[in-house]
């Protein structure tokens, strides 16, 4: 069968598409590589069409077919690899050098492999098949070991609890509200860092009867480490340190954790959105987004998969093609843009209005950066605020804006949904709102950590919070305050790290005088 069949034809043009996401399986939904392994086998079949048109062999076509793939889709990788290359000061990542090299490559090897005898068509053929399954078979297994690795984890969050909640006397159980923020920053923070002065948000919370903890800081540095303490209801489990990059079981505290678990058995029904970090399909209640697969523009991970093929050159070859492909390497600011107010809108216009008890998780990756939104709302037309490095800002007065911008319509976007939360909910309702961490390209590791963090209890008994809080206590004492639980209150501790190293920890404190006093 390898000398007969060419299925490398395949297996080849597949292997770029599969290896991507095997690399980036912590960003990207397995929905997203439907589109361009369609395309892929498209153009495969359409170029291997041509070549058996022109010399009316299968084997040759398929041969050559694979061949050009291969050296399409490397171009991109051995380009980048060049740009760490220097020799005398002069970079050997050129397209007008790499490109033509590229070219030649191509119709010799072409040339060469049109004109084999059936001898050695055949074991070519063997060869190409071998090739490509072996290509293919290492980032699949990768995938196959990192689902599974998820599917373990998941097992055991979910049997895991540390303690079981007591049914309230009060069939009329409150729903109860977690809405993140990204990367909203402390008012002191605000203060010191922007100039800006967010007190009249503060004071509208607490008017609206929120305890505003103005001390508060993260349990971690970055969301998927923050947010898995917050649900967890625990700091980080150590044998998450074995591996520094891999974030899999920490995205499943996030979905499966002692939060839901419990508030599950107690007939709560989980009501969340589509996220790009994490999958939470099995949510009772899943608001997807859904980005046209019809649109002409690229999603995050095709805009990739093109960047590292021989496509690059055609796209940075001079101003005009840059600016022809602006619009599609920009998307995936527009989708952002499109998900973020996708969450916003239907957490104000329909959530609400579903049947409880229920628990909604939304986290909505604004003030965060791609700075997306104006501050009334509308799409930053001007791509300065998203044009750096990661869609940051090109400098730090377009970053300190865009960043203050966005903060100014979240505040505006959650003041319109608390006022419809508390005003339609049939029961008075829990609401967390609270940033996992501060803006990271400013101020130091201290400042990192500052967050908001807002809470609203039916009660208004806020007794067991306190100024210096971190999230990993919040459910705790939500769970105490509102369904007769006895869960210990742990230490508060804060644990920066950076992006490259996120489980080497180095533990931060206040540094606000007042925040020290006070405490």
């Amino acid at each position: 069968m390898f000398k007969k069949i060419p299925f490398h034809v395949l297996l080849i043009p597949a292997y770029f598409v599969v290896a991507l996401f095997s690399q980036n399986i912590a960003e990207v939904f397995p929905q997203d590589i439907l589109r361009p392994l369609l395309a892929v086998f498209f153009l495969t079949l359409c170029l291997f069409l041509v070549f058996y048109w022109c010399i009316h062999k299968v084997h040759h076509a398929a041969l050559i077919n694979s061949t050009l793939f291969f050296f399409f889709f490397s171009y991109g990788l051995v380009y980048g690899a060049l740009k760490t290359i220097t020799v005398f000061g002069f970079s050997l990542a050129r397209h007008r050098i790499l490109l033509p090299v590229f070219l030649m490559l191509m119709i010799l090897v072409s040339f060469k492999l049109s004109k084999l005898n059936n001898e050695n068509t055949e074991r070519f053929t063997q060869m190409f098949n071998l090739f490509g399954t072996v290509l293919l078979i290492l980032p699949l297994a990768n995938v196959v070991n990192i689902l599974w690795m998820q599917r373990s984890i998941s097992q055991v969050n979910r049997e895991t609890s540390i303690e079981k909640i007591i049914q309230p006397a009060n069939s009329q159980e409150p729903d109860i509200y977690y809405i993140i923020a990204d990367a909203y920053g402390r008012a002191d923070y605000l203060m010191d860092e922007y100039g800006f002065d967010n007190s009249m948000f503060i004071q509208w919370l607490e008017d609206k009867g929120f305890y505003v903890a103005d001390c508060a800081l993260s349990n971690y540095a970055h969301t998927v480490l923050s947010l898995s303490a917050a649900m967890q209801m625990d700091y980080i489990p150590e044998y998450a340190s074995t591996n520094q990059y891999y974030d899999g079981g920490l995205d499943d505290y996030i979905v499966h954790n002692t939060l839901r678990t419990e508030l599950e058995r107690n007939g709560y029904k989980v009501v969340t959105f589509e996220n790009v970090h994490w999958d939470y399909s099995d949510a009772d209640i899943f608001y997807s987004f859904q980005f046209n697969i019809f649109s002409p523009y690229l999603r995050p991970f095709e805009n990739v998969l093109l960047m590292n093929s021989m496509f690059r050159a055609v796209m940075e070859f001079n101003s005009t093609t840059q600016a022809a492909f602006s619009s599609l390497t920009s998307t995936p600011v527009l989708e952002h843009y499109l998900r973020q107010k996708f969450i916003m809108d239907t957490l104000e216009n329909d959530v609400i209005q579903l049947p409880g008890p229920k628990f909604v998780f939304a986290h909505v990756e604004t003030p965060h950066g791609p700075y997306v939104f104006d501050e009334d709302g509308t799409f930053q037309q001007e791509d300065a605020y998203y044009r750096g490095e990661y869609y940051s800002a090109i400098n730090d007065s377009y970053g300190d804006m865009g960043y203050i911008k966005q903060i100014e319509f979240m505040n505006s976007r959650l003041e319109s949904m608390i006022e419809k939360i508390l005003r339609e909910s049939k029961t008075p309702p829990i609401i967390v709102i609270q940033g996992d961490h501060s803006i990271e390209e400013f101020g130091t590791i201290e400042d990192r950590m500052k967050i908001l963090y807002a809470i609203y209890l039916p009660d208004g008994n806020y007794s067991a919070f306190y100024s210096s809080i971190t999230p990993v206590n919040t459910f705790r004492n939500v769970l105490n305050e509102c369904f007769g639980t006895d869960y210990t209150l742990l230490e508060d501790h804060s644990y920066f790290s950076v992006r490259t190293a996120r489980y080497t920890w180095q533990e931060v404190y206040e540094n606000n005088p007042q925040c020290l006093i006070n405490n």
